[in-house]
């Protein structure tokens, strides 16, 4: 029988020698990694599998971000991002962080008000580096698009039959979480997802047509059944906040071809019914602190 042999353990140069290859094949796989595209596919996962937990949304968009921020290394990206700040858009997101800035100083708790206001201002940050990122590159943006379809149709529809179907069809989309018996009450938060995302699906699936068409379609009737939430406890909001879209979509459609005059009557009306509705809903607001009474009977 022959003998096994015995193992060397290495010396310091070869441990260096072998560290130092390791270190180039990893250069190397980073040199020759496309950011782009790889920030569009996170970046079109993060919001759909937002239905998994909000963990899964800031990892994914987190490292969507890393990667874009690469890109930033050069001069004339920044100033394309800092471009964004000065347009009528940017100018308008920066008045009302300001404004919840202001406001979050007389909130019942500042210091979280503050924190979220915060958020979301390095949320903005990162979301318009990842905008820059993808500006120049039509490949990155439409593989983007097809993967946030993809995932949004999957997610919609394992959620829909999670929600008709099985109980324990629930545990794969929370698999450490305690008791889970109502699945309505689980997906609340993602129907409030479904209201901006499934205009965005429609959208994508329009423009690129054949199966991505029919994949939004499916998407559609999929959000159908979970915004009807089995009959109990339907979104109203996402509902609401669907029907304003398509509100939107239907007057910007009718004002395309009209005149100048027209299209300043028109905002400035719009402008005033919003205004008239935001405060009837703030003026049927419970006063602070919100009671239990108020919780099981809100107004």
């Amino acid at each position: 029988m022959a003998a096994i042999p015995r193992l060397r353990a290495p010396t310091r140069a070869e441990a260096r020698a072998w560290l130092c290859r390791r270190a180039e094949g990893t250069a190397l796989w980073w040199r020759f990694l496309d950011r782009e595209r790889a920030a569009g596919v996170l970046l079109g996962l993060s919001a759909p599998l937002v239905v998994f937990g909000n963990a899964v949304l800031a990892l994914l968009f987190g490292l969507a971000s890393i990667l874009a921020l690469f890109t930033m290394r050069d001069r004339v990206q920044r100033w394309r991002w800092r471009g964004l700040f000065l347009t009528p858009a940017g100018a308008l997101g920066g008045a009302t962080l300001l404004w919840w800035a202001l406001s979050s100083v007389f909130s019942i708790d500042p210091l979280g008000s503050a924190e979220v206001v915060a958020r979301m201002v390095a949320f903005i940050a990162l979301a318009c580096v990842l905008l820059v990122a993808l500006a120049e590159r039509t490949d990155a943006r439409r593989l983007a698009e097809h993967v946030f379809l993809a995932a949004f149709a999957g997610a919609t529809v394992l959620a829909a039959a999670a929600m008709y179907g099985s109980g324990g069809m629930l545990r794969f989309f929370a698999p450490f979480a305690g008791d889970l018996t109502d699945p309505v009450t689980f997906f609340k938060s993602y129907t409030s997802l479904i209201a901006l995302a499934l205009p965005v699906a429609l959208w994508i699936g329009w423009r690129a047509g054949g199966r991505w068409l029919a994949l939004a379609l499916a998407a559609s009737m999929a959000c159908a059944f979970l915004l009807w939430g089995d009959g109990h406890q339907p979104g109203r909001s996402a509902i609401a906040g669907l029907f304003a879209a398509a509100l939107a979509v239907a007057l910007a459609v009718g004002l395309r071809r009209a005149s100048g005059a027209v299209r300043m009557r028109m905002a400035v009306a719009l402008l005033l019914a919003v205004s008239v509705v935001a405060a009837a809903v703030f003026a049927a607001l419970p006063t602070p602190p919100v009671t239990e009474a108020d919780r099981a009977d809100p107004p």
